[in-house]
Parts: C-alpha cells; structure tokens; sequence
C-alpha cells in the first residue's frame, strides 16, 4: 500500500542479504527494470584491528599484548564478527584461553590456537558450539528454532513436554537469544544463530519435531486461544510435517485447523495467505468427503472459491468450482460455485460469457426479462417510480430484511447481471433495476437491494432525465448499511454514488477525495472488482477537476499496478486508454507504456490503443470502445484535430450510458460544433448549430443542479455560440464570466481553455493586446495543469501569429 500510494513521492527501504541468496539478487533486478534505483552498499569484514580491540576489551590487557592472538582468530574466521566473537568464546568454553589465578592474567597457546580446525562457515560452527551445550539447553534452542525467529515464551513453555523457562536467561546471557523489550517474547540474536540452532536438529529429524512441537501447543493450548492466538503457530508447525499425518481422522482435525487458519487471515485481509491454508485444508480431505461429511466439505469448497478468488489464484480456483459443480446435491448447493465463476468470467475480460451465464442461473432461479423495448424500459421506470413515490425516508429505513436463502442468492446474481451489462449491453439494466426494488418492497431488503436503488438512480438519470431522483435513492441508500447491519456494504454503495451520480450536485473535486479513499476500504474487505471500479473513477475524475497531470500520471499507474497484481484484466482495458490520454498531455517520451499490462494475459497482443479497440470491439465490450472514442475526441479536441473530434463525437452517439464522460462528450461536441459553425468553409453551419446548441441546451439543465462542476462550462459554450452568430458583445461578455466560474471553481485546465478561445477571439477581431494576453495566461494555466505537450502547441501557435 505504501508503494502503491501516488501521494508518497519518495520512499526509503533498508534491507540485508547474502550474494548468496539468488532469489533476492533476482528480485532486486526486478526492481530495477520498474526505474526504481537500488544502491548496493557491500558490508565488508571487520579489520584486525577491530578483531584485536575485541579481544583487548574482553582480556583487559594492552592491544600490543594480545596481536598474535588477535591476528590468529581474523585469520581463521576471515573478519566475520559473528564467526569471530562465537570462535573467541569456544576457545574460552573449550580452555584453550583461560585465566591464570596465580598470575593474575589470561593465559593462551597461539600455535595451539592455529592448529584448531574451524568448519567452513559460522552456522556450522556454532552449531558444534550448541551440540557440546547440557542437553536441556540443546533442546530448549531446537524447539526456540521451530518457533521461528520471533516468538512467544509463553508458546515455548506449550511446546516442551517439560518447564524450560527456566532455562531461557543462560540462552540470554550466552548470546543466542534476545528479550523484546515491554513484551513476552523472545527473539533469537541473529539470523545465523536462530540457523544453526536448527541445524542441530537432523534433516531426517525436522518433520516429526515441528509436528511433534504443533501437537504439544495445540494439547496445552484452550480452544479459545488456539483461535486467537495460536492457530498460526500450529497449523504452520504442522505443515512441515503433513505428509507424516496418515490417519484420516488426524488429517481431518488438521484441516479444520487449517480452515479456521484460513478465516482468521481473510478477517486480517492477508488474502494469498488465506488461500494457502485453504489449499491446504482442502487437500487433506478424504477421497470419499463428498459422501462422508457433505456439509462441512460443501462449506469449505465455498469459503476456500471465495478466498482464491479475492487473492487472484485462478488456477486453484477453477479447479476447487469444478469440485463443487460436480459434486453438489443440488442446484441451490451449486450457487456460491456459480456465483464465484461469473465473477471469475467477468474479471479474465470474458464479459460476455459471464453474461450469460448469469442470465442461465437467474433463469433456473425463476427469473427472466423480457424483450427491453424503449416503450417498455419506459413505461417499468414511471411504475417504479409511482411505487417509491409512496415511500418515505421513515419507511424506507424501517424496510424488512430479506430471509430467504434463494431470495438472496436471486439478488446477489440480478446484482452482478447488472454490472455485466453495464460493460456489454446496457439496454437490460433499467428493467433488472425495477425487478430488484419490486422484489426489495415485497420481500425484504437485502445488501444488494442497495445495488438496484443505485442502478434505478442511474436509469432515473440516463431515461427520465430526472436527476433529482436519481440523486435521492443514490443518496438515501448510503443509509442501508447501518440498517442491514452490514458496515462492509458502505464503502461499495460510496464507489457508486461517487461514481455515477455524486457529480451532478456536489463538487467533483470532493468526488474524487472519496473514491480514492473509498477505493482502500474495499481493498480492505477483499471487494476487489469495486475497488478498481472506485480507482478507475478516481482518476478519470481527476483529470476532469483539472488535478495536476503528474499526480494523475501516478495514480493511473499504481491503479494499474494494483489491478495487475490482483488480475483484473477486465478493469485494466479502460484503465490503459484512461492513462494513455494523461501521458499525452504531459507529453511524455513514452517510456511509459499503459499496455504492459496485458503482456501474456491476453490470447491475442494488445501493444497499443488500436490493438486494444480491435479487442473490445471483438469480444463485445462497449464500454471500453466507447471510452476509447471519448478519449480520441477528448485529445483531439485539446490538440486542435477538430475533424477527428467531430468523427469521434459522431461514434460515440451509439454509446453505453456513461453519465460523467456524456456529459464532457457533451461539452467536447459542442465546442468542436461551434468552432466548425463559424468557418466559412462549412456548406452546412446550421447542421453544427444544431448540434451546438443541443448541447447548450443539456448544460442548461445540468447547471440548475451544480452551478460549481458546470457553469464555466456552460458560459463557455454559450460564448462560443455567440462568437460563432457574430454576437460579438455578448460573446466577450460570457467568455469573461467563463473565465472567471472556472478560476472560482478550480477548473484550472478550463480557465486555460477559456483563456484560449477568448485569444482566438480576439485574434478575429484584430485587438493583438488582447489576444495576447489571453493566449499568456492560457499558457500559464496549462502549466500549472501539468499539461506541457499542450503548452508545446500553445508555444508553435505564438510563434506562427507572430510570424
């Protein structure tokens, strides 16, 4: 999260290896090739003067006195400070240094010294060091290493058959263990040292220790505490020695063990750890468990679906649905396997198969939709309409709440059926809606009732044009979750409210604040396919309240970072287009490329925004190509391409319904409508009027909701319109009021554009002073918004007009 976070600009990680540990060699040059600068520091031995001032310190004599000792003991451990003080002290332990009462001073034999043969490393040494230690103590370091490096004394006294607390101050005091200051445990006083301890105990040996170690904790240990407690401890201890565990009824208990493992780490959102004790619960199983313990195998396949899933381990995950498709009872045991395989469809971009699918299962659930016709979609939006009519605030928080098992399962399924839609065919949607409210206000009202009364807001919106409708039930539902007692279900509700409706009446800036935070809150609870919904509309968001490109740049790319690593193909495809438009803004080189993402992950090669359209176009993903097409107009318009913006503007007609880019396409067609208004080259100005002043008149009825995200819009249009009618006065009048809106509402990339046009208007009419000085502070403007390949165009027209 820290890494993924674009407001931390600059992060410093400290870290040690070995060049012998290849695996982390490997991943520093992964590392490297993401631009990351990594700065080796190579910690070299100590001198044999250090080694000599060690030995001076310890035998309180003069540095001179001790120098062949001193050079003797760097000789053999090669400068090692770890190899050095345990070698000094095993000459202590062993006599070959020793204190002379008589003398009053420590005595030694530098020749005997050189001929004591040292083994090749520190951890061999030391473990011969341990091996000549009492046998209660060798036994008290063997378990402390089973335990790992950090641990609990509590847990070591469970895990010995008899009291070795006791024996834990001599393993302080002889430097192989170290208390944690304010705590109960113990940590060991090197890595090498917590090594060699282990290596005390046979490689033949290990299996049967760690299990033997797991039982002693899980006999001494209450139910209570090994479910809050220690459950890590023992299920990790067990797994080195599983396959020693070949009773089936032991193997069972370690399942469950591994299974309550698995839900504790899904409540900590540790997701791939999760999955692992999942895998590994699932795979202890009897071959017979589908007959012999139905239930609890049935529960375990669905929680152990739903944790690969959010982890992104699709490969198990295919293979644990298939086991429940296959050996279920009954079609309703078969629903959570079927509802997390459309969402599997749905995330590895097969939109329409998880389509589909989810129409076939909500078939067999009794549900089915007619032909959506217009008249139809119409007339069932004013029906529903007339039934929340009759509702009030009061009645709809004092709702029922929805019982019914398959009931439920119907609405968690009309639920996903709608957001496929939304991504392939959006003509269902409204009809889907209406059936989820009507069978909410007959039945009860269920998390994803809360879903329905969004997508109703949204069809209220898109079809009746009724906004404050659409804001009402988008509003009222943030309510539901304190009344359903599901707080998980907030953070969703807020990624569609901020998302689709949210902007019509509040300030997009405060939008976007909120779906950048709502987007870690789903993360947190494993909703994983909403987060990247909550991200991707933060930073389309983002670039329309005019945010700095830059700051954009990184959020789009630890967007895609994140959706990478949780394999969400589906949500990359606009994700990709979305970044490329910021890139080209800033101007970048291109080092950058958004399609690495789809590297290896797609059947056919997707290398640039073409590929990437051929594909949705393909596989039916309107979504992503009519955001392809507002993002092809959105850069064409802002690089002055007013053929190709009118062409792109024309495709998006027959759009999926998008309320935030219907309303910049709104915006874009009109301005590209009156700029080719007023060229004389035109044979039809009065088809582009047409167009100009239908987009005039949306603004108008959008700036009576939100004068803040969209009067400077409107001012702006309304001064084109009246530049391109020659109503030169009025036009100056509303290109000033234009500037002004934007400047007041922090629309910095529209006060330039504003800026821009007034310039061109000038220019028309021959005032230089004027046109100047507009041209200026557009040119400011976009420099503050990051966007330098647009101050480059803005520089070669100076430059053109001067000449």
């Amino acid at each position: 999260m820290i890494v993924m976070d674009p407001d931390i600009r600059y992060c410093l990680f400290l870290g040690t290896y070995r060049p012998v540990e290849s695996g982390v060699t490997k991943m520093l040059g992964s590392i490297q090739s993401y631009g990351v600068r990594v700065v080796s520091l190579k910690v070299s031995c100590i001198e044999k003067e250090s080694v000599n001032s060690l030995i001076s310190e310890n035998l309180c004599i003069p540095p001179s006195l001790c120098q062949s000792l001193s050079t003797t003991v760097h000789s053999k451990t090669g400068g090692f400070i770890l190899f050095a003080a345990n070698f000094f002290q095993s000459l202590y332990e062993e006599g070959m240094i020793r204190f002379n009462l008589n003398a009053g001073n420590w005595e030694y034999n530098v020749n005997d010294i050189k001929q004591r043969k040292l083994p090749a490393d520190v951890v061999q040494h030391l473990s011969e060091r341990m091996a000549r230690l009492p046998k209660n103590i060798q036994s008290l370091l063997k378990t402390a290493a089973c335990l790992g490096f950090e641990f609990d004394a509590n847990l070591l006294q469970k895990a010995t058959k008899v009291s070795m607390l006791e024996l834990v101050p001599y393993a302080i005091e002889s430097g192989f263990l170290q208390e944690i200051p304010s705590s109960n445990k113990l940590v060991w006083a090197h890595d090498q040292i917590h090594l060699a301890a282990y290596e005390l105990i046979p490689l033949n040996k290990r299996p049967s220790s760690h299990l033997l170690i797991a039982t002693r904790i899980y006999m001494n240990t209450s139910s209570d505490e090994i479910l809050f407690r220690v459950i890590f401890d023992v299920v990790n201890n067990m797994h080195v020695g599983l396959h020693l565990i070949t009773s089936q009824a032991q193997r069972n208990d370690v399942a469950r063990l591994n299974r309550i493992a698995g839900m504790k780490a899904l409540v900590s959102s540790s997701f791939d750890t999760a999955a692992e004790y999942y895998m590994v619960s699932v795979g202890l199983l009897a071959g017979d468990c589908w007959t012999s313990n139905y239930e609890s195998t049935l529960a375990l396949h669905q929680e152990a679906s739903d944790a690969l899933f959010v982890a992104g381990d699709f490969e198990h995950l295919k293979n644990v649905i298939d086991e429940q498709l296959t050996h279920a009872n009954c079609f309703d045991d078969k629903l959570q396997a079927y509802y997390c395989l459309v969402r599997f469809l749905y995330t590895t971009s097969n939109s329409n198969q998880a389509m589909e699918k989810t129409r076939f299962i909500l078939g067999e659930l009794g549900v089915t939709f007619p032909e959506a016709t217009p008249d139809l979609i119409y007339r069932e939006l004013l029906s529903t309409k007339a039934l929340l009519a009759n509702t009030s605030q009061q009645d709809f928080l004092k709702a029922l709440r929805l019982t019914d098992k398959r009931m439920l399962w119907t609405m968690r399924f009309m639920h996903k059926f709608m957001k496929y839609l939304f991504s392939v065919n959006t003509s269902l949607l409204p009809l889907v809606a209406c059936r989820m409210i009507r069978m909410s206000s007959e039945n009860g009202c269920s998390c994803d009732s809360a879903m329905g009364f969004v997508a109703y807001g949204w069809a209220a919106l898109n079809i009746l044009q009724d906004i404050e409708e659409a804001y009402k039930w988008a509003k009222l539902c943030l309510l539901l979750p304190e009344i359903l007692s599901s707080p998980a279900l907030l953070p969703k509700l807020t990624c569609y409210f901020h998302s689709f409706t949210s902007f019509f009446k509040e300030p997009i800036q405060a939008s976007c604040d909120a779906l950048r935070k709502t987007h870690q809150e789903l993360l947190m609870v494993g909703d994983v396919q909403e987060a990247f919904i909550a991200s991707f509309n933060h930073c389309r968001q983002m670039l329309f309240a005019g945010i700095d490109l830059v700051t954009v740049d990184k959020h789009c790319a630890s967007t895609t970072l994140e959706m990478t690593k949780f394999a969400q193909v589906h949500g990359n495809l606009s994700t990709s287009s979305h970044h490329l438009v910021i890139l080209k803004l800033i101007g970048s080189d291109f080092t950058k490329n958004p399609f690495e993402a789809f590297k290896g992950v797609l059947t056919e090669e997707i290398r640039n925004e073409d590929d990437l359209l051929q594909h949705a176009v393909s596989t039916g993903k309107a979504g992503v190509v009519q955001a392809i097409r507002f993002n092809r107009l959105f850069l064409a318009y802002w690089f002055k391409h007013y053929e190709e913006a009118a062409e792109m503007a024309a495709l998006y007609k027959t759009r999926t319904m998008m309320p935030l880019i219907d309303i910049y396409h709104a915006f874009y067609e009109g301005l590209t409508a009156f700029h080719f208004a007023r060229q004389l080259s035109e044979d039809d100005p009065e088809k582009w009027f047409r167009l100009g002043e239908k987009s005039l008149a949306c603004f108008k009825t959008w700036v009576m909701h939100s004068t803040w995200n969209w009067e400077n819009k409107y001012l702006l249009l309304e001064a084109e319109c009246h530049f391109s009618k020659g109503q030169l006065d009025k036009a100056k009048k509303k290109y000033y009021l234009a500037i002004k809106s934007a400047r007041q509402h922090r629309f910095v990339h529209e006060e330039g554009l504003a800026n821009e046009l007034f310039s061109v208007f000038h220019t028309s009419s021959g005032n230089t002073d004027k046109e100047n000085y507009h041209i200026l502070q557009a040119q400011f403007c976009y420099e503050r918004w990051g966007a330098f390949a647009i101050v480059e165009r803005l520089v070669k027209t100076i430059v053109a007009r001067k000449k």
